[in-house]
């Protein structure tokens, strides 16, 4: 499914590239910078992101120079969402806030809610948390004022996510419940099914593991009647980790065996490849090695026929976790290099930076201290360079943790060299 999209995109581009000739020949400045747009998007779907880049910025610069405001606006917000796919946060919000200058100085009420709610999303990811609500909380009035009901909406499930995730759990609830109830007077039964697996998952966290069975079975029964497959399978997942958490892995298993039938048979085959990867977690948690590592490895299987590099990268993770707790330490290492070399080739600093963890991690455990705390100091470079400040503690720890170690080898003679 994906190679044929990956297709149809890239013969979608050659068509974009005979069509970006004609407009520069024609000296049509306008429909140039709308091809660069329509391209960027195809490349950025393609996760091309240097590719994106350049058409964006090409874009930019096209609009600046013909002073069209709005347009300059978007590109801007184009470049802020790829480097925000990139995990490059600080230059994401550097861009989001140049858009959202403009939007407001154009008296774009609706972009600038937009952007205030992905700024937030950007300060999120970046465990900014403050910073976020923040964000949220303004969209949430500009939505409120403007009589923008879905973009109100939101803005309020966002700052649920936030509340959930810093551990205000009863705030979290509380917002979901007000949420649920305009859904439920709206009679929106979709955003309803949402919003009752939210609160499941804030139950589930608070280890309020009934009341979190009670909500996703109600989302599970909703999503039966409207047969949404998709929320079915995503909601059987959950309901398979509150059984994890009670200890009942038959049942867990069941549900998870359940997921991955529905994902299966509607031929979502990147679904397919999450729960093969969740199964092979569990399996993985309660030490049955060889099943974890033949769920992962199906799992990988699938990815690289989809060309999900990015989970790719992550189940190659997660398979040389496996070899690293069995202590077969040479396998650990090959796959942990594997996700390493994709993580450069796609531009995921933030999965190189774990990944160099993870193989200096292994190093380490074979005493190999020097290899090891190279790359630490590498993961360490990289967490600084995007802003990752709770992975940039555990690198430090792991760094202080490696250099005790040499200087213990080099005070009893091993002869160890800085």
């Amino acid at each position: 499914m994906w190679r044929n999209k990956e297709r149809r995109l890239a013969k979608l581009n050659e068509q974009l590239g005979k069509s970006l000739d004609d407009a520069r020949k024609s000296g049509d400045a306008a429909h140039e910078a709308l091809v660069l747009h329509y391209m960027g998007k195809s490349y950025e779907y393609m996760e091309r992101f240097a590719d994106a880049l350049e058409c964006y910025g090409k874009s930019l610069s096209i609009a600046r120079s013909a002073g069209n405001r709005s347009s300059e606006a978007d590109s801007l917000r184009n470049l802020g969402a790829v480097h925000e796919h990139m995990e490059r946060f600080e230059d994401a919000l550097e861009y989001y806030k140049q858009s959202l200058e403009i939007s407001r100085s154009t008296e774009d009420r609706a972009a600038e809610t937009r952007i205030l709610r992905q700024m937030g999303m950007v300060c999120e990811a970046a465990r900014q948390f403050d910073d976020a609500l923040e964000h949220y909380n303004q969209a949430m009035k500009i939505a409120k004022e403007n009589g923008d009901r879905s973009g109100e909406l939101g803005a309020m499930h966002r700052v649920g996510s936030v509340y959930a995730l810093t551990e205000r759990l009863a705030q979290a609830l509380d917002i979901y419940r007000k949420c649920l109830s305009i859904e439920r007077e709206a009679g929106d039964r979709a955003a309803e099914l949402k919003t009752l697996h939210q609160m499941g998952t804030v139950c589930q966290k608070m280890i309020r593991l009934a009341d979190a069975l009670e909500y996703y079975s109600e989302s599970l029964r909703i999503s039966r009647e409207m047969g949404d497959k998709a929320s079915q399978a995503e909601t059987l997942r959950q309901i398979g980790a509150v059984q994890e958490a009670m200890d009942c892995l038959d049942e867990a298993l069941e549900c998870y065996s359940e997921s991955l039938a529905i994902v299966h048979e509607i031929g979502d085959l990147s679904r397919e490849a999450e729960e093969l990867h969740e199964i092979g977690s569990v399996y993985e948690d309660i030490g049955h090695h060889e099943h974890a590592l033949g769920h992962f490895s199906e799992s990988l299987e699938i990815q690289r026929k989809i060309g999900d590099r990015v989970r790719e990268a992550g189940t190659l993770r997660k398979i040389g976790k496996v070899y690293q707790s069995t202590s077969r330490c040479e396998e650990a290492l090959e796959n942990y290099n594997r996700s390493l070399t994709i993580a450069r080739e796609i531009g995921n600093r933030a999965g190189e930076a774990r990944t160099l963890l993870h193989i200096g991690k292994v190093y380490e455990e074979m005493n190999r201290l020097e290899e090891a705390l190279s790359c630490y100091r590498k993961s360490l470079e990289i967490d600084r360079e995007i802003g990752h400040k709770a992975d940039e503690e555990e690198v430090m720890r792991a760094i202080e943790a490696a250099s005790e170690k040499i200087s213990e080898k080099k005070n009893k003679g091993t002869g160890i060299n800085f």
